[in-house]
């Protein structure tokens, strides 16, 4: 390191061979710190799940029931979470709150169809009239409409019926 005259102040630190200003090496450490937490935390949007402007798939995702007839569904303690999935193979798979829910859906002449459904038959009081209004629901469905993360499930005149919230399965 250089020498230091008797009287003279030191005002900066050498790194390979250069004279730094303590104040300007922190300076440039800082701008490069924040880039780096400003790059990693951009990262580009998962493809697997959708952004606000892109539809979630129909098929493999968790289907939660959110409203029915413009009402939202409600939350029971005991009860589980009414919910459809929709599988490639045509079948469909879910839980009205109460009871597990199985059957097909199709297409036939333009309107969607739920198909051979079938429920499990426990009986659950507290939750009679919100597992009655799901299941008529999908027997009234006839077309079906997926905007972003939501589905809504729609009858004859495309009046909508219910409107379920994607959750994708891992």
């Amino acid at each position: 390191m250089g020498k230091v005259n008797k009287g003279e102040q030191v005002t900066g630190f050498r790194v390979r061979g250069f004279m730094v200003d303590p104040a300007d090496f922190l300076l440039r450490a800082l701008v490069i710190a924040l880039f780096g937490l400003l790059v990693a935390c951009s990262s580009a949007p998962d493809k697997e799940q959708p952004g606000a402007s892109e539809d979630a798939p129909l098929t493999n995702t968790y289907w939660k029931l959110m409203e029915i007839g413009g009402d939202e569904v409600p939350a029971l303690e005991k009860a589980r979470e009414p919910h459809l999935i929709f599988l490639d193979d045509g079948r469909v798979l879910g839980h009205t709150g109460c009871n597990t829910l199985n059957g097909q859906y199709g297409v036939q002449e333009g309107q969607v169809r739920f198909l051979a459904m079938g429920a499990t038959r426990m009986a659950c009081p507290d939750y009679r009239s919100a597992e009655s209004a799901f299941i008529q629901a999908l027997e009234q469905t006839r077309a079906m409409g997926i905007e972003g993360r939501h589905l809504k499930l729609m009858g004859k005149d495309n009046a909508v019926l219910a409107v379920l919230v994607a959750t994708h399965l891992k």
